[in-house]
Order: structure tokens, then sequence, then C-alpha cells
């Protein structure tokens, strides 16, 4: 199911500039995780900025509100890896730090029912995560009071991931958990991991499954590098709140909730990423989430530039990817014009051979550098220019070129935008004479 195009589209307010040797425009409001899925990206702490605070905000574009996470603790540390990447690690050892007041963990607040995170109803969870140390008890990846509690045990090959969803007097516990892995796993140590743990609310009969999948790799490209560790379901009762989904509890990772001043696990879990999707998702939704190339925005040079011919103009696409692709050829947008006077629909799809990590750009503001992974939370960008498209077909009156693009991989295909691009003589510089509007349809 795709989204309608018009809730894309409320995202990309662009602005129109020269085009020069390695500039590009983009989407004003770029510092967000775009949403390329059925399934809308609604909570997303990916750990990038450049300031500690700013790689705990909720960067996600696509949820009713920005919950940002916080850490506590002393043995709470960042760490850039070799690739850039920003990752979280909590610490919580066998230590004094409990006389101290120190208990490690990350937490997200839910204070009223505007949060994202109030209900977990018809929610997934999507954790990349690492464990290390020396565990000694049982340890919780991620729980939230009164709704469920999910971990890891000291018997890592028998009966190693644990949880439970819980009732509102807390009697059901990470202390009475149920052994949620019935192939007997053992948890690989010092090596990220994906966890998925979706929450499929059926309101019929007021009930509810829950299941838990681990990955069995660090980078899951297929439904088989996931072993399902539980399936299991469950009534609500209304009156009692009795396994209820939704309360105002904090998410808490790298800790149990019910046990946040302990010391006793010898558990180091670090994250680089924590995703919450408004949807119930499969291995398959996760390993295809975020990979569909997203169109960033446009950029025009002018007739007489250095990259047109006399009385022409160029339209530049730039899009952002997250997968890593060994043939470049592969890559590009998939491009349909039509123009004022339906001369016919015109095929001006082209490939892109280069990946960017970063593009400058000279706009009407000034100079700016964008980042593909500071400004858009992705991984490489890449453009395509089509050149000497004839000048005549805008500056006559009414008229107008239509592009329709959907950038593409040899994997998956994004979302298609339509855009116009028109222009206005009565403007005094040339930068503000061409008009890109883009087309909403449903």
């Amino acid at each position: 199911m795709k989204k309608n195009i018009k809730t894309i589209l409320t995202m990309l307010v662009v602005m129109t500039m020269l085009l020069q040797a390695g500039t590009v425009i983009f989407a004003s409001d770029s510092a967000g995780t775009e949403d390329t899925t059925s399934y809308p990206l609604i909570t997303h702490w990916d750990f990038n900025g450049f300031a500690s605070a700013d790689r705990l905000k909720d960067h996600a574009t696509a949820g009713n509100s920005q919950d940002e996470l916080f850490r506590t603790g002393t043995n709470v540390s960042w760490n850039k890896r070799d690739d850039g990447e920003w990752e979280i690690t909590v610490e919580a050892e066998n230590t004094d730090t409990v006389n101290n007041g120190s208990y490690e963990y990350l937490y997200a607040t839910s204070a009223d029912e505007s949060s994202d995170i109030y209900s977990m109803a018809n929610k997934t969870i999507v954790m990349s995560a690492k464990l290390s140390g020396n565990l000694t008890s049982v340890a919780g990846i991620a729980t939230k009071a009164d709704v469920f509690s999910y971990g890891v045990t000291a018997d890592r090959q028998s009966r190693p991931y644990i949880g439970r969803v819980e009732n509102a007097s807390n009697e059901v516990t990470m202390d009475t958990p149920q052994n949620l892995d019935s192939t007997n796993t053992a948890i690989p140590m010092d090596e990220y991991r994906v966890f998925v743990i979706s929450f499929d609310y059926r309101p019929d009969d007021n009930s509810f499954t829950v299941r838990m999948y681990v990955s069995t790799v660090s980078t899951p490209t297929s439904v088989e590098h996931f072993t399902l560790v539980e399936t299991e379901s469950y009534p609500i009762n209304s009156t009692t709140r009795s396994l209820n989904l939704e309360n105002t509890n904090p998410l808490v990772f790298g800790r149990r909730h019910d046990h946040l001043e302990r010391t006793d696990r010898n558990l180091t879990t670090t994250f680089d990423d924590i995703k919450i999707y408004d949807g119930v998702m499969t291995p398959k939704d996760v390993v295809t989430e975020g990979q569909a190339p997203v169109f960033r925005g446009v950029q025009i040079a002018k007739n007489g530039s250095s990259v047109t011919e006399a009385n022409t103009f160029a339209v530049r696409m730039v899009g952002t990817i997250n997968n890593n692709i060994s043939d470049l050829s592969e890559i590009g947008f998939k491009v349909t014009t039509t123009t004022y006077n339906e001369s016919g629909e015109i095929d001006r799809s082209g490939k892109c051979y280069h990946l960017y990590n970063s593009i400058s750009a000279d706009t009407t503001n000034g100079h700016k550098e964008y980042s593909a992974k500071t400004d858009f939370h992705s991984k490489y960008l890449y453009a395509y220019t089509i050149k000497n498209i004839p000048l005549g077909l805008i500056t006559v009156d009414g008229g107008y070129v239509e592009f329709t693009v959907t950038p593409y991989t040899n994997l998956y295909e994004g979302e298609t935008v339509k855009f116009r691009v028109t222009y206005d003589n009565t403007k005094t510089e040339d930068i503000e004479k061409y008009i890109v509007t883009y087309v909403t349809e449903g």
C-alpha cells in the first residue's frame, strides 16, 4: 500500500537555485527521517547529530509527537564508530554505583495520550542492539511498566530470551518470566542483532498477540535471517487494566523497569538505532523498511549556464538511499515529462553512477553543505540531471513542463513525485525566475 502522495509533499518545501558544479537543491524541511514504507515511522532514535542532545532527539516525521530519549547514570557513553555512525552504550555492572545513586538506562516518557509511545497497540519496536559482558542475572532490553518486559538471562544457551506482558499490579514481571525461545538459540555476544517486538491488537475480542523476532545476523537482508522467539495471545481486561497496552509509564531501554536501582546483572547493551512503527510488521517488512530510495528535491540550471546549451535549461533530481549498491548502474530515476502544449509524454529516465556523502549548494540564503547522514539520516545521496530542455516550453504564456519522477534501485522503487517547472519573467534575479511547483494527487 502506497501512501497518499499529498502526505509526502507536505514535507517538500523546495527552493530553486542555480546548478553549479556539485550543487544540489533540497527540501528545506530536511532534518527528519522520511517514512518510505506502508507503516509510518512514528518514533526514531538514530543517535545521529553533532551534539549529544541532538543524538537523543526523535527524528521521525510521521508521528504525532517528538518523544525525546533521556539518559541516566554515569556509565552511559557515546562512541563514534569507524563508519561515522554513533552508538550509545549502557553499562550496569556489579559496582558501588548504586550507592552513588547512579543507575544506567535510557528512557522516553509518554506524558499523555498524545504521545506516540503512550499505546503499544498495533505498534512495532525495531532495535539494533549489541549485548556484551558477563551476564549474571535477568536483564532487560526494552520494557514498559504494566505493559511488557523483554530481555535475556544468564543462561544464554538453553533459555536465553525472556519476557512477558504485565498487569497493572506488576504481578507478572521479569522474575516470573516466560521462556520465549523454543529453538534454544544461543545469544551472540559482542555482535549487533535486530530485535523486533510487535503488538497485534484485535478490538473485536479485546485481545492482542505479541511477537518477538531476533535476527541471526547484524544486518538482515531476508526473512531467513530472523528467528521467531515468541508468539503469544492475551486478553485485555478494561476494568482492572490488567494486560493493558497503554499507559503513561516511560519506555526503558537497557535495563529492567522493575529493577532500575539494581546492579546485579553485569550486562552492557549498546544501541545504534531504535524505531517504532505504527503497524504490525513482519520480518519481511523489517528487511525492506527504509531501503527504498527517497526523492529529496530538484534544482534548476538556467539558460546560459555551463551545463546547458543556448535557449535551454536543465533539471537535476536528488535522492537518498540507505543500502549499499555494488553496481552503481542499478540506481537512477524513472522520469517522464509532459508539456503545456500536450506534445506527448517523453521518457527521460536515467541512471546515476555516483554516490555522495555530502553535496554543497548555493542558495538564495547563501552556501550550504548538505550531508546524507546529518541532514537526511540516510547513507548516500545521488543525483541525475536532464539537460537541454527547450526554454520556450516554460517562457511562453501558460507554458510549463511537468515531471513525473520515481527514484529506484535494483531492489526497490521509491514514492513517485510530480512537479512542474514554470517561468516568471517579472522576477529580477535569474535564480527566482524558475518556479518549481509540486503537483498533489488524491
